[in-house]
């Protein structure tokens, strides 16, 4: 997978999370805990796929 279609993907993703939050009636804290526990899963999948093709 590209770079740039990684990150519309997670964009979509890390959108969809706030937007899920926001409607669950959560706090801005919440919000921002829950889109950085995201991103980090999210890149961390990724480094791991990249890391999977090369080794």
């Amino acid at each position: 997978m590209s770079l740039p279609k990684f990150s519309i993907g997670m964009m979509f993703a890390l959108a969809i999370v706030i937007g899920w939050s926001y409607f669950d009636g959560a706090s801005a804290g919440t919000i921002l805990l829950r889109t950085i526990v995201c991103a980090v899963i999210i890149q961390a999948g990724y480094f791991l796929l990249v890391f999977a093709m090369i080794g």
